[in-house]
């Protein structure tokens, strides 16, 4: 979020830019016998203009993220890509994204953020380490606590609140257990609930 500020802030630097180096072409006077420029034939310029500045050069390092980040610069004008990589201070480009803990990130321009022991899918939801560790096949189980249906393999639709809760259900379905070790022996039985 704050890199997308900086970027929109550069780039209302160079809009800026823009208009100030018009203001003062337009206030020059244009040379002596030199007569305005007609439409080419056919028409369709864009605009008469003599002494009109048409491309704008703005120095490397011009903009820098002291002058976004202490609100000097705005982005309300500003439109999408109008600042190059090029024009911006060495430094201040994202190249990689780093996680502290409990976080992990896979780090380079385009990481992956995670939290071990955590997964979530279509189907699954586990929190804890070795939670639903050997799931093949099982869909819509939810696992919560460490090892909690750490051997199930193609049970489906269980659920286990606790840590070793239906530690060794593989294929047994429809199960609730909540608490430490909650239905820890049951491996194929169905429809049990135990707290």
């Amino acid at each position: 979020m704050k890199m997308s500020r900086l970027i929109w802030m550069m780039a209302f630097a160079v809009v800026l830019g823009f208009s100030v180096t018009e203001v003062v072409a337009a206030q020059n006077a244009p040379p002596k016998g030199d007569p305005p420029k007609e439409d080419p034939p056919g028409g369709h310029s864009l605009k008469k203009c003599i002494g009109c500045v048409t491309t704008v050069n703005l120095a490397d390092n011009a903009v820098t993220g002291a002058k976004v980040l202490d609100g000097s610069l705005t982005g309300a004008d500003i439109q999408d890509g109008s600042i190059g990589v090029s024009k911006l201070v060495p430094g201040s480009v994202v190249t990689a994204v780093t996680a502290t803990a409990p976080l992990v990130s896979s780090g380079g321009a385009t990481p992956v953020i995670s939290l071990p022991g955590v997964t979530i899918s279509s189907s699954n939801t586990a929190i804890g380490g070795g939670a639903l560790f050997s799931n093949a096949t099982g869909n819509f189980n939810t696992a919560s606590g460490g090892s909690a249906l750490s051997g199930n393999t193609t049970g489906s639709l269980n659920t286990a609140s606790g840590a070793s809760a239906l530690f060794r259900n593989t294929t047994g379905n429809y199960n609730t257990a909540s608490g430490l070790s909650a239905l820890f022996r049951n491996t194929t039985g169905g429809s049990k609930t135990a707290s």
